[in-house]
């Protein structure tokens, strides 16, 4: 059966995984290992719309992602059905485990476990990839902070009011803290030199 015009031009994108060493490796279909990146694509978000639209039987959604993408990137798919209320609603016992798993609530858990701690080294390497790129033109990158609420209208959830709390799981438990991206990316800035700007304990202040 014909792959669907969808899966080639999905197909095109990028994936950067991070090597031991944290150095980044970017691959393109079907595996091949790039030494730069032609090209910025959301790779991510062009994966997820043709998962989505479900226009595939699910044999060929497999054999395609399998041969395209890095397996840690198919969990996004995932986020798209978790319980995000239960976080919002503060329940003191979720019933399902966002330490385990790559969710919109990954860049909220203080603790560092194997999927979140990943994530941020992988963000810290492309980061330090995007600085050194826009140095090569003598221009300067620097990272800003944009306040923004994970569950609006509801205050605490907005960075920079310091809220965090304890949720149990049943693979254990982790601490939410609205303010974590922020603390995260400092130190991302600290340890690259990258200039921060992370005006969200100020905006919220306004509120």
């Amino acid at each position: 059966m014909p792959i669907p015009r969808a899966l080639e031009e999905a197909s095109q994108s990028h994936t950067s995984v991070l090597r031991d060493d944290e150095s980044l490796e970017f691959f393109a279909t079907p595996g091949t290992t790039l030494k730069t990146i032609p090209k910025y694509q959301i790779y991510t978000l062009e994966l997820l719309s043709f998962l989505m639209r479900g226009n595939a039987s699910e044999g060929i959604k497999s054999a395609f992602v399998l041969r395209t993408i890095d397996p840690k990137y198919l969990e996004l798919r995932r986020a798209i059905h978790v319980p995000l209320d239960e976080i919002r609603d503060l329940k003191p016992r979720l019933s399902w485990s966002p330490e385990k798993m790559v969710t919109p609530i990954s860049a909220f858990i203080h603790e560092n476990f194997a999927k979140n701690y990943y994530q941020w080294r992988l963000t810290k390497a492309i980061l330090d990839r995007l600085e050194q790129s826009v140095k090569n033109t003598g221009a300067e990158f620097v990272i800003m902070i944009l306040p923004n609420n994970l569950f609006p209208p509801v205050l605490r959830f907005h960075m920079g009011s310091g809220f965090h709390h304890r949720f149990e799981t049943p693979d254990g438990s982790f601490t939410f803290a609205v303010d974590e991206p922020r603390h995260r990316l400092e130190d991302v800035a600290h340890r690259t030199g990258i200039r921060l700007f992370a005006p969200t304990s100020e905006f919220f202040r306004t509120l």
